[in-house]
């Protein structure tokens, strides 16, 4: 049986008004890279050429929208993921062999029933409370292409969809800046059809992007539920589900309706009931956004933000959105998206997609 919700599960932290939490702090110097002058900020490095890094890559995609993310990880580090998801994995569904099914963001997952309302609610508390101790070090990934405004060159359809998919890739290496004298290598499930072919295409013309040919593993295979690769998939895949959410959201809901508290309260509609059992819906839906918020303050500070270049006439991040332009700071306009939604419970916007 999956876990169960206790009472104290839904018990938040407040901090102080008097102290200062990470969370509540939101960057805006310029992260700058050797050889670019005229500018002040924080100066960064590349990485060194020695340095072999794997980008976990999935996506997530509707008529409107494809979303592809993932994480940047040290080769060396990469194995520390295990012994956390499986622990991860043995608290939310301890009566399934946590080697023996795949966690997903969206409650479906091969040999585990999917999620009702509660389980799924269960999923994304522990998540969150899970996030605050992962210890392995990652960089958060990703292109956010607007289907609705994209400006295809191809007209075959065929191509319109491979040329979708290679841009949208080659727009994700541009985002691997820091580590373009590395070693990379992208790991990724099964792609297939244009899918793939963009990829490759992409893959090819990296060497354009970066210093070095990123490399490309053979799939992870479906019935792979306990590798290193496999858990980093996992791990991927929920992390965009949230992130993806928080981008082009489906109606208001965001994920498991946590954003429900601070619409009402920015509508003058929460008024605190004196009926228990009212009492008691309202304290849940209270606790979901301070709880479910620290997901989203978790991946924003896993971005690279307004990062300079000297290969770059603007700049870049970590995220890029591609509409009718290509929007390579991306990264910059949804942290300060999520650092005011998820601090100021009196938000009325999360992000508006559609804009860009």
């Amino acid at each position: 049986m999956p876990y169960k919700l206790k009472l104290e599960d839904f018990d938040y932290f407040m901090p102080d008004a008097n102290q200062v939490t990470i969370d509540q702090m939101l960057m805006l110097g310029h992260n700058i890279l050797p050889g670019v002058n005229g500018w002040s900020g924080f100066l960064t490095q590349y990485f060194h050429p020695d340095d072999e890094t794997i980008l976990y890559i999935d996506e997530r995609e509707n008529d409107d929208h494809l979303f592809i993310g993932g994480c940047l990880v040290s080769a060396k580090e990469k194995h520390e993921i295990l012994p956390e998801l499986s622990q991860f994995k043995n608290t939310f569904r301890p009566e399934n062999n946590a080697e023996q099914w795949f966690l997903k963001g969206s409650g479906m997952h091969a040999g585990v029933d999917k999620d009702n309302g509660d389980d799924a609610l269960s999923r994304w508390i522990l998540w969150a409370k899970f996030l605050k101790t992962f210890p392995c070090f990652y960089r958060f990934h990703s292109v956010s292409l607007n289907k609705k405004k994209f400006i295809y060159s191809e007209s075959q359809p065929k191509w319109k969809n491979i040329e979708r998919y290679r841009c949208a890739y080659e727009a994700l290496f541009k985002t691997l800046e820091q580590n373009r004298h590395s070693k990379i290598t992208v790991v990724t499930d099964n792609v297939q059809g244009a899918q793939l072919k963009g990829l490759k295409q992409a893959i090819e013309n990296s060497v354009n992007i970066l210093e070095r040919k990123v490399l490309l593993d053979p799939p992870v295979p479906k019935e792979d539920f306990s590798s290193i690769d496999s858990n980093w998939l996992q791990f991927v895949d929920m992390q965009i589900y949230a992130l993806s959410r928080f981008i082009f959201p489906s109606g208001r809901n965001v994920l498991m309706d946590f954003e429900k508290y601070s619409y009402d309260v920015s509508e003058g509609d929460f008024i605190i009931s004196s009926d228990p059992k009212e009492l008691m819906k309202q304290r849940l839906q209270v606790s979901k956004y301070f709880i479910l918020k620290d997901i989203f303050h978790h991946l924003r500070l896993k971005f690279v933000t307004r990062l300079v270049s000297p290969h770059y006439t603007e700049t870049i991040s970590s995220m890029v959105c591609i509409s009718d332009k290509e929007v390579l700071n991306f990264a910059d306009i949804v942290d300060k998206s999520i650092h005011g939604f998820c601090n100021r419970a009196h938000s009325s916007i999360t992000f508006d997609f559609h804009e860009i």
